[in-house]
């Protein structure tokens, strides 16, 4: 028997869909106008640009702070809570997610029982790769890797042509084992029914599927060989886009994403498992700004999204998304991340007290960094060494908090921006 889901997207092939009942599409003519500012005084850059947003929509997918607990911090309590729509297929069945304000993780509030369905053949990470093998001239790399989620492998088939020759993959939505002529194998398997050891495992853009984060975070550490290197890229929260469109980022890619992480609770999950964070580099999108904004106006994602965008949008609005998405990246309030994370012997945080501590030195740290932008543009020698040195005093609070030796004074004497 075919569930609602599977049932919708048949109609949705033979053109049957018509718009959620009571659901209403962004006004067209509906803007916003959002202002940043880059760096700390006296060096200060200032942006205003305005962007499509039916800002009234917005609110009416907010449910406001509802009773919820993170699966991730275990944190409970009263948080803001969200409507969204299955866009991806444009289906605009309804989820609820919310977003804990402890660890900043963005969540499914229920998981659907029946989450393979909305695996479609037609999803994106299973179109058929190329399995070409490298040229004659390509040196072999002996490294074994593993990628999580791999789907139907394109990632691993680009290794294998610079060279990789043990490359495996895992996926629970594939229809069977996979054997490519190119020596790239793919089990249809969680990750916790993988063996062996591996030197990187890669989580691509699949972390946010799973739905035991740390379970599978733990089973990561023990697949990972002594010196080798885990690396998660997944959508990151909170951001920009977010903040201008909420529940119709399109990243949150409702039911499939179930836990869209943030800085801070990467960094929670790898200290209770024995890992961590050896570093965050945050990625903008083009996209993420006109398909949010089309999500808004009730257009799926499965469509022709690049001359959809330049016949639903001005060359001003898409410049100022594009304005929007370099700020992202600049003030570190992009959308995506790559985390790279390794074994570390560092002890877990294991209240929400000490990481409250943690993120209040981590607060200290972005204030000492925003200075640092100011800095480089005009600021003295003089001045980056009392900015280091504020870098340097945060990051030991952190590791006092961690150590549970207490946290040492904060001050900051002499303002940096007054040297």
């Amino acid at each position: 028997m075919k569930s609602n889901y599977q049932k919708r997207m048949q109609e949705q092939e033979n053109g049957q869909v018509q718009d959620g009942q009571g659901e209403q599409e962004g006004r067209a003519d509906s803007t916003a106008t959002y202002s940043y500012q880059i760096g700390a005084d006296p060096f200060v850059a200032s942006f205003t640009c305005t962007l499509p947003n039916d800002t009234e929509l917005t609110e009416k997918h907010r449910f406001g702070k509802q009773p919820q607990t993170c699966q991730i911090c275990g944190s409970s309590g009263d948080f803001e809570t969200y409507n969204v729509l299955e866009m991806f297929m444009g289906t605009k069945e309804p989820f609820r997610y919310f977003a804990c304000p402890v660890c900043e993780c963005l969540q499914i509030e229920t998981i659907p029982d029946n989450l393979g369905d909305y695996y479609a053949s037609s999803y994106y990470s299973y179109a058929l790769p190329d399995v070409s093998p490298p040229s004659p001239d390509v040196l072999p790399i002996e490294e074994s890797v593993l990628d999580v989620g791999c789907g139907s492998g394109a990632f691993l088939c680009e290794l294998a042509q610079q060279g990789y020759k043990h490359l495996f993959g895992c996926d629970p939505f594939i229809e069977k084992d996979l054997h490519y002529p190119n020596g790239v194998t793919i089990y249809k398997r969680s990750t916790h029914e993988m063996e062996g050891q591996y030197d990187r495992i890669y989580l691509n853009d699949s972390f946010e599927h799973v739905t035991d984060p740390l379970p599978t975070l733990q089973k990561v550490r023990d697949l990972l060989r002594p010196g080798g290197l885990c690396i998660i890229k997944a959508p990151l929260f909170p951001n920009h886009v977010f903040k201008a469109y909420e529940s119709f980022w399109y990243e949150i890619d409702a039911p499939r994403h179930l836990y869209i992480p943030s800085q801070k609770s990467i960094a929670y999950l790898a200290s209770q498992c024995g890992m961590v964070v050896a570093s965050c580099v945050q990625v903008g999108n083009a996209l993420a700004y006109p398909v949010s904004r089309m999500y808004q106006m009730g257009v799926p994602y499965f469509i022709d999204r690049a001359n959809s965008a330049t016949g639903l949008f001005t060359p001003q609005q898409l410049q100022d998304m594009a304005t929007l998405n370099i700020i992202s990246l600049m003030t570190n309030n992009a959308e995506h991340a790559t985390f790279t994370l390794c074994h570390g012997p560092g002890p877990r945080i294991d209240s929400a007290d000490t990481l409250q501590r943690i993120l209040d030195l981590n607060g200290t740290m972005d204030m000492a960094l925003e200075h640092l932008v100011g800095a480089a543009e005009g600021g003295t020698l003089q001045q980056n060494a009392y900015l280091l040195e504020d870098l340097l005093l945060a990051n030991a609070g952190i590791r006092m908090a961690l150590s549970g030796e207490g946290a040492p004074d904060m001050a900051q004497d002499p303002d940096p921006s007054q040297a």
